[in-house]
């Protein structure tokens, strides 16, 4: 009787011994291994599993090439139209030559080299906008932030970001051509009807615009608009109206309100100026970051320019 009842305790300790082993090799075989590990490894960050740790390794992310190519200069350079715009690029000079340009497209300029970690510098090298144009084909700016309007035209040879400010377009007539021609009710379009002498400003892209609007009108290019504005205050019989930006037209009468008392504004109802940031073709990483960079930026409007920029318009 002793001897089964030894037989039948070392039976169950071995019964029991083996379901030990099953369930301890089961719970084993469930969980990865170091080596099987690496399937599931994710772009930035490696995961590997160390006795009951789930260990998480950081791995820097990648950047496209053309922003790396700024950051490794340690500046972005951002072409600006050489001559002044009121509120949006021009300077101050109560500061020391060289760090005194400001205005909106100046802080976004700074905002977006601030964010790239990198210094910023100045091209005003363009007398044209044509010019600017230039100096993105050939690698001489990273940038155009400089009251860029996008065109059909330009976006043959560049790349645009989203829009961060829209401006009326229209045209500043003399007021007493509009007596004596009897078109106070309706300029646009006596002007569509008949050749009279309008001002545009040499490169920019109202000259196309306008020459769509107005077919039979006879076109004079200034190099300013200033120069514009001159030539349609007399009456002389050498152009009635400039063509442009409300932009333009607010910058003038703010520098020289006595054009007022010779000219009026028209804005046009139906058509805006959309003012974007020029970046060369194929760098389509930087366009993206610019357009990431508006989405928080805070977007100018005509109002807050002049609340802003308060100097610009001679006001403290």
């Amino acid at each position: 009787m002793k001897q089964k009842n030894k037989i039948l305790v070392l039976f169950m300790f071995v019964f029991l011994l083996v379901f030990v082993l099953l369930k301890t090799e089961a719970k084993t075989s469930s969980r990865p291994s170091l080596e099987d590990d690496k399937k599931y490894r994710t772009t930035f960050s490696n995961i590997a599993f160390e006795s009951d740790i789930m260990k998480i390794e950081t791995v820097e992310k990648p950047v496209s090439q053309d922003i790396k190519n700024i950051i490794d200069k340690g500046h972005i350079t951002i072409g600006v139209y050489g001559d002044d715009r009121i509120a949006f690029f021009q300077e101050d000079p109560s500061l020391p030559k060289g760090n005194n340009l400001y205005g909106a497209d100046i802080d976004l300029a700074k905002k977006i080299a601030k964010n790239l970690g990198v210094g910023v510098e100045f091209d005003r090298t363009a007398e044209t906008y044509d010019q600017l144009v230039d100096l993105l084909v050939f690698d001489r700016v990273d940038l155009v932030i400089s009251t860029f309007s996008d065109t059909p035209e330009r976006s043959k040879y560049i790349d645009f970001s989203d829009p961060y400010f829209s401006a009326g377009i229209g045209m500043m007539i003399n007021k007493q051509a509009l007596v004596s021609k009897k078109m106070e009710e309706n300029p646009v379009r006596y002007l569509k009807n008949n050749s009279e002498n309008i001002c545009v400003q040499e490169g920019s892209s109202y000259e196309t615009i306008a020459k769509e609007i107005l077919p039979n009108a006879k076109f004079i290019q200034v190099k300013d608009v200033k120069d514009g504005f001159e030539l349609i205050k007399n009456n002389d019989g050498k152009a009635i109206a400039f063509f442009g930006s409300e932009l333009e037209f607010v910058e003038q009468l703010s520098k020289s309100p006595i054009f007022s008392i010779f000219t009026k504004a028209y804005i046009f109802s139906d058509m805006d100026d959309r003012l974007c940031i020029g970046i060369k073709k194929g760098q389509n990483g930087l366009k993206l970051y610019v357009n990431e960079c508006l989405k928080y930026a805070n977007k100018p409007s005509l109002e807050n320019l002049f609340i802003s920029y308060k100097k610009a318009f001679g006001k403290k």
